[in-house]
C-alpha cells in the first residue's frame, strides 16, 4: 500500500469462490425496484456449486431476466476459486514434439 501499511490477507478455500462486482451489477433496474444485494446473495448461494464460469453465465441470465430498462452503469463480475494442485498438468494443452524441418526448407532451397 502507499502509506506503507500492511493489507490485510484473505485465504480461499477450494470449496469457496471469490466474487467481486461493479455496482452496476446490484442496480440493475427491474420493474419497480433494482436488483439490489439482498436477490445477488440469493442468486450466488442458489448456485453456490458451480464452477465460476457457469457462476457468471448464471448470474448473466438472472439479471437479463430481471432488468426491464435500459442499463446506464457498467455491469462487471468477476468470480475465481483455487485451483487444485494437480489442475494445471490437466488443463494443460498437449503439444506435438518438435520437429526438424529439412535442410532445403531451412534455407529457403527446394
Amino acid at each position: 500500500r502507499a502509506d506503507g501499511k500492511r493489507g490485510e490477507g484473505v485465504t480461499i478455500g477450494p470449496d469457496e469462490t471469490l466474487f467481486l462486482f461493479t455496482d452496476g451489477v446490484v442496480d440493475t433496474r427491474g420493474a419497480s425496484e433494482r436488483f439490489g444485494t439482498h436477490r445477488l446473495r440469493q442468486t450466488l448461494s442458489a448456485h453456490a456449486s458451480l464452477r465460476p464460469e457457469a457462476l457468471l453465465v448464471e448470474l448473466e441470465h438472472v439479471l437479463e431476466r430481471f432488468q426491464q430498462r435500459a442499463q446506464s452503469d457498467d455491469t462487471a463480475a468477476v468470480a475465481l476459486r483455487p485451483a487444485a494442485q494437480h489442475a494445471h498438468a490437466i488443463a494443460m494443452p498437449t503439444r506435438a514434439p518438435a520437429r526438424s524441418l529439412p535442410s532445403s526448407k531451412r534455407t529457403g532451397n527446394a
